[in-house]
């Protein structure tokens, strides 16, 4: 009876430890540590549009940045973006230039009818974003011709546009925008705060926001002709730290 015991404990603490061993497993995440997905390189070329008329009265000179050698869905939805604008910008150019010569009292004006669009490309590796950022001159007539500006931030995994409210979170981040963005543009030049319209032009209305970046040194604005004051007070840029706008910004684009 005593050996059988012996002999029962032994097996007992013999199972015991196999069991252990056997069920002992460090947790997964242990085994295979964490990889933290990167920024992904995108690599731009510029492309280029050149037309001039026949009798010389137009001219179009476009540039605009197309993705080297797209490797899926967001590089092929980028350069879509990109050229639809492009599209756009020329067709209701066009359509403006033909009105002019189509006008009896404007048909004959000596001045050459023109479109120039330059862009800058800059990206944000640690948001993992990229800004595309046109500058549009035309002329069509008139005592000068008219800037506008035209901001696109892509997210790089998806392609996708990203908008005011896809970068902030909440209903007050208009009031931050307008509240900032009037007391940078009077440090910048105190001249600005006498004129009514830069007031409205920094009002809280997501209009007055569109043309933004997302800069490695804080969220970029820039400001069209007239949106701030005269033609003469020119399209001014300013950046707000990410450290002022951290309360209304959405997760992924807070400081770490």
């Amino acid at each position: 009876m005593k050996k059988i015991l012996i002999i029962l404990i032994v097996l007992g603490i013999l199972y015991g430890g196999f069991y252990f061993l056997k069920n002992k497993q460090t947790p997964t995440e242990d085994v295979v540590p964490k990889v933290e997905e990167k920024s992904r390189e995108i690599t731009f070329e510029k492309q280029k549009i050149k037309e001039v008329s026949a009798d010389k009265s137009e001219e179009i000179n476009i540039s605009y940045p197309s993705i080297v050698n797209p490797t899926g869905d967001a590089d092929t939805k980028i350069n879509k973006e990109i050229k639809d604008f492009i599209d756009a910008v020329l067709a209701e150019t066009k359509k403006n230039f033909k009105e002019f010569h189509d006008d009896p009292y404007l048909k004959d004006a000596a001045t050459p009818l023109s479109l120039t669009v330059e862009y800058v490309v800059n990206s944000n590796t640690a948001l993992d974003v990229t800004n595309v950022m046109f500058e549009i001159y035309t002329y069509s007539g008139g005592a000068h011709g008219i800037t506008s500006l035209k901001y696109f931030v892509f997210d790089n995994k998806t392609g996708e546009v990203l908008t005011l409210k896809d970068v902030f979170a909440g209903n007050e981040f208009l009031n931050t925008l307008s509240k900032l963005s009037i007391l940078e543009i009077e440090r910048i030049d105190p001249g600005l705060k006498t004129y009514n319209s830069a007031t409205e032009g920094t009002s809280p209305k997501q209009e007055n926001f569109q043309n933004f970046a997302l800069a490695d040194s804080g969220f970029k604005l820039r400001f069209s002709d007239y949106q701030i004051g005269p033609y003469v007070a020119g399209r001014l840029e300013i950046i707000l730290p990410y450290e002022k706008l951290e309360a209304d910004l959405e997760e992924r684009f807070k400081l770490k």
